[in-house]
């Protein structure tokens, strides 16, 4: 059974409160405002709502078939949205419309024709066999566009371009998280590309931030820093390089920040491993 957890963002404004309730989803430790009351809309063959999240709030939950709970979703009454999926009962439509090109969630600003077709014949068919395939290719074209990478044991978000061709902002960012261990990869981006990148998403609990720009002095800002809470930063620059990489003031910013330091120019190569 694979879980997806999808909040109504515009019934829980809120950054904190939508990150508390995410972490008691999946049945971590919720820091953070909850609201008092709070409805719960889910599938009657879903998994059981976390303890934490039910001792946490006043809470309302609301078990329905699927289409009465599509009908329900779709009308957007509800703070939230609880989905657990499988192949046997496939509701990733839900994920796949957050790259739909006229969706307002569409932060990979993904364009794909192909893919909103799909999507809208997925929104029409009612044989289930059938809904399955097309939900298949779906995520197969995302997959083969490195916009959607599953991973066994964890996940790839690759977030799209700011800039245009040959600018540094024209990079990939990349989060990289495997059960509770995430990995933020920046590339060359600017602080002000920086500061919309966490706007645009909730990057909070990150373990381990690779510097921006081989550490210069125009990336890895205090708002990165804080908003991720980077524990460890890895800096990948050469030794006595022309360009004076690391920056004195970016090493500045990541000591005042509490992180631990590692750098390619005076370790050489840095391999991260996961395990128990």
């Amino acid at each position: 059974m694979t879980g997806y957890y999808v909040l109504n963002t515009e019934k829980l404004s809120e950054a904190e409160t939508r990150l508390a309730v995410k972490r008691l989803l999946a049945g971590e430790e919720g820091t953070g405002t909850l609201p008092e009351n709070m409805t719960l809309l889910t599938l009657k063959n879903a998994s059981a709502v976390p303890e934490a999240l039910a001792n946490a709030t006043n809470l309302t939950v609301n078990a329905l078939d699927y289409e009465d709970y599509k009908a329900a979703r779709d009308a957007g009454e509800y703070d939230l949205l609880y989905l657990a999926v499988s192949l046997d009962y496939p509701d990733e439509a839900v994920l796949l419309h957050w790259f739909a090109s006229a969706s307002e969630s569409n932060y990979a600003k993904y364009n794909s024709e192909e893919f909103d077709e799909m999507l809208s014949k997925i929104d029409t068919e009612t044989e289930e066999s059938a809904r399955i395939g097309l939900v298949k290719g779906a995520m197969q074209l995302l997959a083969e566009e490195a916009v959607l990478l599953p991973q066994e044991g964890g996940s790839l978000t690759i977030f799209a371009p700011t800039g245009e061709k040959d600018e540094e902002n024209a990079g990939l960012c990349v989060l990289a998280a495997c059960e509770k261990y995430d990995i933020l990869i920046t590339g060359d981006l600017s602080q002000n590309e920086e500061y919309r990148l966490l706007s645009q998403n909730e990057l909070r609990g990150i373990e381990l931030l690779v510097a921006g720009h081989h550490g210069a002095a125009t990336s890895t800002s205090d708002a990165l820093l804080a908003q991720t809470g980077a524990r460890t930063v890895i800096l990948s620059v050469g030794a006595d390089n022309s360009y004076g990489h690391p920056a004195a003031q970016t090493l500045a910013r990541i000591q005042n920040a509490g992180a631990a330091i590692y750098r390619t120019d005076e370790m050489g190569t840095i391999v991260i491993r996961g395990g128990n």
